[in-house]
């Protein structure tokens, strides 16, 4: 897995790593939810779902978003709440997964994309999960960043964690 995440992060810098098309919105989250809800005994659900089409690489989106929800799963205990979202708005689309798990220390969230962090252990996952090599958040920014979007989070020690995609609303030629 090491050897696949790290070829990932070497092909997210080659121009051919994005093959752009057509991409619902609501597809995509609900593909995500779909996914998510095979990964764990947890609570999933969807707080708003965002509609058109945009531009983008939808498996790598869907990636991302499920990253972010296997991420969560390791940092909510048994029959914990997961949510997905998203909305456009103002020229941007944005998608999210919440958690209500144990949260992320205010020093830790500049520091998670970077590769091999895992954060600290103060408030660390589940007992007896674990927590991976530390680069799938850096998978997330890496697929954000080709999409010319961000990643960021939004954490409160005992609240759980927002992770939210922020990407640029290109709509799709009526001709693709």
């Amino acid at each position: 897995r090491l050897v696949d995440d790290l070829t990932l992060l070497a092909r997210s810098e080659r121009p051919d790593f994005l093959h752009l098309d057509r991409v619902g919105l609501t597809d995509l989250v609900m593909d995500a939810l779909t996914h998510a809800t095979t990964l764990a005994d947890r609570r999933f659900g969807i707080t708003e779902l965002p509609e058109g089409e945009i531009l983008a690489d939808g498996q790598r989106l869907l990636q991302a978003l499920m990253q972010l929800v296997s991420n969560a799963v390791k940092h909510t205990s048994e029959g914990g709440e997961i949510t997905l979202g998203g909305v456009v708005a103002d020229g941007r689309v944005r998608l999210w997964v919440t958690d209500d798990g144990v949260g992320i220390l205010e020093q830790d969230q500049e520091r998670l994309f970077d590769r091999f962090n895992r954060g600290s252990e103060v408030h660390g996952p589940v007992q007896g999960v674990d927590l991976g090599l530390g680069i799938g958040l850096e998978i997330v920014a890496r697929i954000a960043e080709a999409h010319r979007g961000t990643v960021g989070v939004h954490s409160v020690i005992g609240n759980g964690a927002t992770f939210v995609l922020d990407l640029p609303y290109l709509r799709p030629q009526e001709n693709t």
